[in-house]
């Protein structure tokens, strides 16, 4: 039998003129919600790999500011990468 790879690959560009985010901590059973008003700009990325199972998330945030449609230079994105990686787990 053959050791096939397959790679599913998904690009989101977002122009948003407010945002909502929940963030649940399982450690604390504590949820944290944000409602922002102020307009975003970002993109993100999500990859899904098999053999061995692989799941990687990346996310870019900027604020825009009013009445552009690109963000200011002067704001730093946020940047976050999340990687899972289960090669390690017995099946």
């Amino acid at each position: 039998m053959s050791k096939k790879r397959i790679q599913i690959t998904a690009g989101i560009t977002v122009d948003s003129s407010s945002y909502y985010q929940r963030v649940h901590n399982k450690d604390t059973d504590k949820i944290n919600t944000i409602d922002n008003q102020k307009p975003l700009h970002g993109t993100s990325s999500v990859v899904l790999e098999t053999k061995p199972y692989k799941f990687t998330v990346e996310r870019t945030l900027q604020p825009k500011t009013e009445g552009s449609a690109s963000s200011t230079p002067s704001d730093k994105p946020q940047k976050k990468k999340i990687e899972y990686d289960t090669s390690q787990l017995n099946a």
